[in-house]
This record gives C-alpha cells, structure tokens and sequence, in this order.
C-alpha cells in the first residue's frame, strides 16, 4: 500500500485495499441522496474532539484488519462518524475495553454516503492545510464499491507531521491505527467538514430548540423539492431549504429565544408580498412560530399544501 515495507505485506495491502470497501450484503448501487446531518448542536472544535476521541477509542477494537466491510478501511470511519452524526454523542461505552460491536452502527439512516461515487459532495484537496481534524478523507471523489479505493480520518497535525487514523496493513501493524498522513487521500467529506468548521450553536433557552422540522404534503402524497424558509423576528435572519423525496424538510442553526415566520412553497416580494415558487400547489405562511422543543430536541412544523 503506501508504505515501503516487505513485499509479502506490499501486496497483501494491495490486494485489501482493493477491496476494502467490500460489505457483506451490500447494495453496490449505493444512497445517493445526500441526507442533512445533525450531531445535536455539537459542531467546530468540540466536533473534532469528538471524532478523534471516538476514532482512538473504538481503534483496538478494529484490530486486525478484516476485509468485511465492518472491521476495514471504510468500515472503520462509518464506525467512527456514523454513531456521532446520530446523535451527536460519541459512545464512549464502545471504547475499548469494553464490548462492542463493530457493525452497530452501520445500519443508522444517518450516516456517511456509501457507493456515492461520482459525487461532489466530496471536495478535492491539493494540502493538507485544507483539512480539519476529523476530516472523512478518501482516495477518489466519492465511496466506490470493489475499486482500488481507501478510507480514513483527518487526524490533525502534531510536531509538524499531519497524522491519520485509518485501517490497513502496513509496517505500523494491521488494523486501525494513528499513521502518518498518506499522500494518496485526496478528497474529504463536504457534509461533514462543514459540521467541523461551523461555529458553535448558541444555547436556546430553557424548553426551546434551535432546530425545526416537518414533513410537507400535496394531494395526500409526500411534496419534494418544495422550498420551506423560516425568518425570524429577532435578527431578521432567513434560513431556506427544500423538502427530500420523502417530503421531510430540515432546518438547524436557528435563535431558539426568536418568533419565526415559516413559510412553504412561496417567496416573498417587497411591495408585492408572497408569490408562489411552484404552481402545483398552492403555499401556506405560518407566523410567530415558537421553537418550542420536543422531547426529541427538535420543533416540528407539518404543512398540508392543496394541490
């Protein structure tokens, strides 16, 4: 692989490597809709300390390496991010020693993008200084089934050496260790190296939440593509987004103390008023909603539009 060892290691990491991306039962044609993530409000620097805990945590456990899907390369960083962009907590109770099962995360309908590639979700590099500790890093421009690929984490810079968590074979040992920057990453994550480079969420007060969703209909059926916006009182600030195939719309980041004007399917116009974005249906304006929080952390606002 990329590193010069003895040439029966060289080439049993080649061939891993070739497929370390394979997954018992997979679905080669991969989810190639990119899902809004949300890590509970834990973004920037105390994301990053997250990421990094988990991934030094969980790595004994990752020991050796085993071309599973579970216990490989890729494997490994779904392990690390896909617990944190569940919930935004990083397990502590699957560190090591304590038990844990590799694939518990896996099937989380929240995490990293797998057989997404081509996609642009996933940014090209060209150094290191690009990157965040925490960074999902690849080799090609999207995850790819089968194909001479690798995965790790960005693991920040130390002694003016750039370090790596990933998962191989190499002289370093087989399995999940902290290595050594490999030239061959060049790509990361868009999705969540935003979450690592935002600014904290301020604190809402008690009983309220920063963060709304809901699900938009039309004629009895799920509306996607239909933009929601919310516009708040205190700032002035809008926040637009739109609805996913499943008619579900997410919006974070908002001032949870503020009264917030959500509006579905229009626009408004100064000295016009709202006019309607698409003529399929019809558009609904709710004013001073109160980010009231659920017990699930997030406010929830449904809309039934007439078609």
């Amino acid at each position: 692989m990329h590193r010069k060892v003895g040439r029966a290691v060289v080439l049993a990491c080649a061939l891993l490597v070739a497929g370390c991306t394979a997954e018992v039962g997979g679905d080669a044609t991969g989810d190639r809709q990119v899902r809004p993530f949300s890590t509970n409000g834990v973004t920037g620097g105390g994301l990053q300390q997250l990421v990094l805990a988990r991934a030094a945590g969980i790595a004994p456990q990752n020991r050796p390496y085993v071309y599973n899907g579970v216990q490989d390369c890729y494997g490994y960083v779904r392990q690390v991010w896909n617990a944190i962009l569940h919930d935004g907590s990083a397990h502590e109770e699957d560190f090591y020693p304590q038990s844990y099962n590799r694939s518990r995360w896996h099937a989380v309908g929240d995490g990293l993008p797998v057989g997404d590639a081509p996609s642009a979700e996933w940014v090209y590099f060209s150094s290191a200084s690009e990157l965040l500790p925490g960074d999902a890093l690849a080799t090609a421009q999207g995850h790819a089934w089968g194909a001479y690929w690798h995965g790790g984490i960005y693991a920040g810079m130390s002694g003016g050496v750039h370090y790596q968590w990933d998962s191989t074979i190499d002289s370093v040992g087989s399995g999940a260790f902290k290595r050594r920057l490999w030239s061959g990453f060049r790509y990361y994550y868009r999705p969540t190296h935003d979450l690592l480079a935002a600014e904290p969420e301020p604190q809402p007060p008690p009983g309220m939440t920063s963060r709304l969703h809901g699900r938009v209909s039309a004629g009895g059926a799920w509306a996607a593509q239909v933009t929601v916006s919310a516009w708040g009182h205190e700032a002035g600030d809008l926040h637009t987004t739109t609805t996913g195939d499943d008619g579900i719309y997410v919006i974070e980041r908002l001032d949870g103390g503020s009264l917030y004007n959500v509006v579905v399917n229009a626009a408004y116009e100064e000295g016009i008023g709202f006019e309607v974005i698409d003529a399929a249906h019809a558009y609904e304006v709710r004013d001073n909603v109160e980010l009231v929080s659920g017990p699930d952390g997030w406010h929830g606002e449904n809309f039934e539009l007439e078609h």
